[in-house]
């Protein structure tokens, strides 16, 4: 017999989630991407997938909007607890991307720079949720 699913116990309304995540888009100039006569279905579904992992951290309390509108993320399952603060990227982020190995190691090191973090917050990370967290967000930027 199947076990009854625990409910989730959410800190903020789904609807809550979703203005602050339109707020930080608008705020980052990400918010046309979000355009649907503009964008390709493709990308709108891709970019839904990602938008839709920052609302979920919304919703658990693990991620704010604060009031510069940066997001910002605290790690569940990694060694680090310290918030993580996405700042605005700059050019000199996308640059250092080239200097990374390429896949992984080029969003780790665009994380590091985005967040003032060193490298070993992003080589310690639970990949699983922090990650893909952190992974959703390289992607709207990059998206």
């Amino acid at each position: 017999m199947a076990k009854p699913k625990a409910e989730k116990q959410f800190k903020v309304a789904r609807s809550v989630a979703e203005d602050e995540f339109e707020r930080w888009t608008t705020a980052l100039g990400l918010d046309h991407k979000f355009d649907e006569d503009f964008a390709e279905p493709n990308s709108l579904k891709l970019l839904s997938i990602h938008r839709n992992v920052v609302v979920r951290a919304i919703m658990y309390g693990h991620a704010v909007v604060n009031e510069k509108c940066e997001l910002v993320f605290t790690p569940q399952h990694s060694p680090s607890k310290d918030a993580l603060t996405f700042r605005r990227p700059r050019g000199s982020d996308y640059k250092l991307m080239d200097t990374a190995n390429g896949g992984a190691s080029r969003n780790m090191t665009f994380l590091a720079s985005l967040t003032g973090q060193n490298d070993i917050v992003f080589d310690q990370m639970d990949m699983i949720y922090d990650g893909d967290f952190c992974s959703s967000v390289v992607a709207l930027f990059l998206g």
